[in-house]
């Protein structure tokens, strides 16, 4: 049995004998297989300063004695993936299992182009998230290739990934340049093919490294008086492809004169981004074409961020006031020049140094009486609740807001039609607009099955479940397609709750989405 938590060790901690003692246990086993796993290293975290630890015995099984709280749990096995968990632990025996997925290894050989071997290139080991709706690659691992091509990745979990290599720096004054790659020869991040993991060792992913006629992009800051120092700014490229990994070009300027350049880069569409260490009070941008030649004049000048006005609105002005609320502005480009897009309160109505970008427009803490109908920016509907405030002018935000909400309510069953709990419940407005507004809901059942949606806008919708699927995958039309004859439809009337049971889709169904 492995050794319990040194209840003393902690202080602020009671003795086992002195206090109320939460008896916490339960197996770890492999997720695919079943066996019970020996010698697994549980780490447990409390939510007050503490750490300590424990080990299963030889059955797989393990006892925590730990005082009520809450707690994390890891667990950590040689050639598993490492699974955390929290828990609520109460004066009682509490049980948890654990099901940890083997890892794998993952090995190929990168050349360059001519097929020879490309000692020192870097490869990225990339997953895929959900912004939006729309996929992004980021980085879960690195790896360096060694003199005859070959890298490595040991201990990968099991899941879809996709490989990018960037060799090193070429000394030579060719204007074609070897360009970071995607596996297998893929320059677009649109065009890289997945990599499916599973458990043992995946051979003979070789990327070939490509090379494409690359261009410089020269240009000058210009700025008025109030925006300082031309040399505290820095100016990024970001790249078009919203799925691109990396850190964006940036240029730092090189003198007075607010000159920058940028070298190396292939053709593309990008927006050219400035801003400086005044907290976003200054900003400049502008689209540029990379076509078949280097880009002179890219020129960008300094003004003032923009000035956005925000303002929720009652529908119905003679029987509801203005409603409270707040009005969050998410950025969907690249904007760590500065810190992330702000937020706007909506007692505070008018809101400056908003960096010129295209921004979400999410309404939040609205009251369960009330929900976000409909988006004016600039006087212009915004059916996608997504606001262009890349010109550099004064810009309005209106939410028409609504007082007749519903509610859904039901169950989401299993095969068996029995209820489920912790399971994805998924509101979805029925036609093909995007997701991104705010009739699009997702919770979780209950420990009971039980799901329920306030505040709904009444109409159409779908609702989905789903036992094991990335949250931010469902916020995607094209998927939700693949599993619109497992949802079920739900009409919401004004002031009225409509229920509905909806099936979960298997976690095998599933697999499949990136």
């Amino acid at each position: 049995m492995g050794r319990l938590l040194r209840a003393c060790f902690i202080a602020g901690l009671a003795c086992a004998q002195d206090a109320q003692v939460c008896t916490v246990s339960g197996t770890i086993k492999d997720a695919r297989s079943g066996a019970l796993i020996q010698k697994a290293h549980l780490i447990v975290t409390a939510q007050r300063p503490a750490v300590s630890d424990s080990v299963s015995d030889a059955a797989g099984k393990f006892t925590l004695k730990l005082d009520p709280g809450g707690y994390t749990i890891t667990v950590v096995a040689e050639g598993y993936s490492r699974r955390t968990q929290p828990v609520n632990c109460v004066a009682a025996t509490t049980k948890l299992d654990f099901a940890l997925p083997p890892e794998a290894v993952l090995s190929g050989r990168v050349t360059d182009d001519e097929g020879h071997a490309a000692p020192g290139a870097w490869i990225s080991l990339l997953r895929v998230v959900y912004v939006e709706g729309e996929k992004k690659l980021v980085q879960s691992g690195g790896s360096k290739a060694g003199n005859d091509g070959q890298y490595r990745f040991d201990n990968v979990a099991e899941g879809t990934y996709y490989l990018l290599a960037v060799a090193p720096p070429d000394s030579s004054k060719s204007s074609y340049v070897s360009v970071p790659t995607y596996y297998p020869s893929a320059i677009e991040a649109s065009a890289a093919a997945p990599i499916r993991v599973r458990a043992g060792e995946l051979s003979g992913t070789d990327i070939r490294i490509s090379k494409a006629r690359a261009f410089s992009v020269r240009g000058r800051l210009h700025g008025v008086p109030e925006a300082g120092e031309l040399r505290n700014y820095a100016v990024k490229l970001l790249p078009a492809d919203f799925r691109t990994f990396g850190v964006s070009p940036q240029a730092t300027i090189r003198d007075d004169k607010g000159q920058f350049e940028f070298a190396g880069i292939i053709p593309g569409a990008y927006t050219l981004v400035a801003a400086g260490a005044q907290a976003g009070r200054f900003a400049a941008r502008m689209r540029i074409d990379v076509a078949d030649g280097d880009v002179e004049g890219a020129d960008l000048i300094v003004g003032p961020s923009n000035r956005v006005s925000s303002v929720l609105i009652a529908e119905d002005k003679e029987q509801h006031e203005e409603p409270p609320g707040r009005v969050i502005l998410y950025p969907l480009e690249d904007l760590t020049i500065q810190a992330p897009g702000p937020s706007m309160l909506v007692n505070r109505p008018l809101f400056n140094n908003v960096l010129p970008a295209q921004y979400r427009v999410i309404p939040a803490r609205l009251s369960p009486q009330a929900y976000a109908k409909a988006l004016r920016v600039d006087g212009r509907a915004a059916p996608d609740w997504m606001a262009d405030l890349t010109a550099p002018a004064p810009h309005s935000i209106e939410i028409v807001v609504g007082f007749d909400p519903g509610r859904v309510g039901g169950f989401a069953r299993d095969e068996h039609g029995d209820p489920a709990p912790k399971r994805l419940v998924v509101l979805v407005p029925a036609g093909n607009g995007p997701l991104t507004t705010p009739q699009f809901a997702t919770t979780y059942s209950d420990d009971h099955g039980r799901y329920a949606f306030a505040g709904v806008q009444p109409g159409q919708y779908k609702l989905f479940a789903f036992e094991n699927v990335t949250p931010g995958a469902v916020q995607n039309r094209q998927t939700l397609r693949q599993f619109e004859t497992l949802s079920a439809d739900v009409h919401v009337q004004p002031n009225t709750v409509a229920t509905a049971d909806v099936n979960v889709i298997a976690a095998s169904a599933t697999a499949p989405i990136e």
